[in-house]
């Protein structure tokens, strides 16, 4: 892991996915105006998107390993299509890492306010972290803390949505373990269905 001289000390740079994913999207990846773009970690980045939802133009713009700094400092790559809505889905790997809470908001903030200087008729759909394993122990404090500071920046903001799905990953306020790989952090088939049912309302729909 690689240090920074400011701010929690985790070098967003230092992701071995990062560059590689960023060339890709800047240099491989066709640009066109899309319907929806998803932006997020592995989460994100493990997501069938464009399957999920066949009926609208969808981008993946999901990372491995990503942290809040390095989304916001790879909005371009969201910007460029032009999306009518933009689903955010970050944070776990700044609690991972132990970025500040208050730096991962502040950073949220930005890319919210970023999109909007940018695309100020899109609609921010900024989504609460979603329980996790951390080093085997569940970061419930750590996870809702964000998600408060999350709520806020939404209710700071009529272009943003903050939309809650945190608990229907819970079984009992333990982690609903059918939901999740063995690692407590990736999604199972069945995760990702409870995803699409929860995100599915604030997908447009098309002509």
């Amino acid at each position: 892991m690689c240090q920074s001289s400011s701010g929690g000390g985790y070098d967003y740079e230092s992701n071995q996915f990062y560059d590689p994913y960023v060339s890709v999207f800047e240099e491989a990846v066709a640009k066109q105006n899309v319907d929806v773009c998803f932006a997020g970690d592995s989460l994100t980045a493990r997501g069938l998107w464009s399957e999920f939802f066949p009926d609208v133009k969808v981008s993946n713009r999901g990372i491995g390993s990503d942290t809040s700094e390095g989304l916001l400092n790879r909005l371009d790559t969201v910007v460029e299509g032009a999306p009518d809505v933009v689903f955010i889905m970050i944070g776990i790997n700044d609690v991972g890492h132990k970025v500040p809470q208050q730096e991962t908001v502040f950073n949220v903030a930005a890319i919210c306010d970023e999109l909007h200087a940018l695309l100020p008729d899109t609609t921010v759909v900024l989504q609460a972290v979603l329980p996790a394993r951390i080093n085997g122990t569940l970061a419930e404090d750590a996870v809702h803390s964000l998600n408060e500071g999350y709520c806020l920046v939404a209710d700071e903001r009529a272009w943003v949505e903050f939309a809650d799905f945190h608990d229907a990953f819970l079984n009992a306020d333990k982690l609903n373990t059918s939901l999740y790989c063995e690692d407590g952090v990736h999604l199972t088939g069945a995760g990702y269905r409870t995803w699409i049912e929860a995100v599915a309302g604030y997908v447009p729909l098309t002509d």
